[in-house]
């Protein structure tokens, strides 16, 4: 019997998917590789912002030091120019100051002095003035009864007050030694150091404008800013008897030699 013809069926290889199919198998593939990737790639950006947030953060805290630096540097050479210019005078004269007008505490340190009379005439004696101004024309500023007129004279000053020497130089007693001649001529003199203790006599100086009437000494017991401050006075006929740390000022007469 004849057999009636079937189509013919393909009997190899596997039936060929729909294109779609096929694409969704390749996407559902990828999806490890593509999050293994992406996951590299975090990761790599979490590092690259760290690394810029502390390049960052070296590069702040490097400009906040040298701004430091700087700023420190600054102020040494400021304080430093002012501290200069404040002690300039002692430093260059070693405590030695030529006439003329001083602010104490910018000009030359508070503390105790000597005047020394460095004038042309033997006739002429030195002006010191202590005064709380520095206008010379403020008679109300003026703190001692000055000017004082002897050959020599010890003074004292503080911070804040305005000095006018004439016809002398001036002398910082802690730092300069100098010799006096209270056996010659009239000034003062500091007991224990220009003059021994002691009891002594005195004399008229000799010149045109010695007046005997006036003659005389003031005894002070220490020293005090703007004035020292007196003890005694008298006529220069007196006996005196003096003690270590006094100071005396003598007026146209000096002491007898012993």
């Amino acid at each position: 019997m004849q057999q009636k013809s079937r189509p013919e069926e393909e009997t190899f290889g596997t039936p060929p998917k729909s294109s779609s199919g096929g694409k969704k198998a390749m996407l559902i593939a990828a999806i490890p590789t593509v999050l293994l990737f992406l996951g590299v790639g975090l990761k790599f950006a979490r590092v690259a912002q760290k690394a810029e947030r502390t390049i960052s953060h070296m590069v702040d805290h490097a400009d906040s030091a040298v701004t430091k630096h700087s700023t420190a540097a600054t102020k040494t050479k400021e304080t430093k120019t002012v501290t200069t210019a404040k002690t300039a005078a002692a430093d260059v004269s070693n405590g030695i100051y030529p006439a003329g007008d001083y602010e104490v505490g910018v000009d030359l340190p508070a503390g105790t002095y000597l005047a020394v009379y460095s004038g042309p005439s033997e006739e002429q004696q030195l002006i010191l003035t202590i005064s709380s101004s520095s206008d010379s024309s403020d008679d109300d500023a003026v703190l001692n009864d000055g000017p004082w007129y002897p050959r020599n004279t010890y003074f004292q000053v503080t911070d804040g007050q305005f000095v006018h020497v004439s016809w002398a130089n001036f002398y910082n007693v802690d730092t300069v030694d100098v010799t006096l001649e209270p056996f010659q001529q009239e000034g003062m003199f500091l007991v224990g150091k220009d003059i021994p203790a002691g009891t002594y006599q005195m004399v008229l100086d000799k010149g045109e404008y010695v007046y005997p009437e006036t003659a005389g000494y003031t005894i002070y017991s220490q020293m005090a800013s703007p004035q020292p401050i007196p003890k005694a006075s008298g006529s220069y006929t007196d006996t005196i008897t003096l003690e270590d740390g006094q100071y005396i000022q003598c007026k146209d007469c000096h002491f007898a030699k012993p």
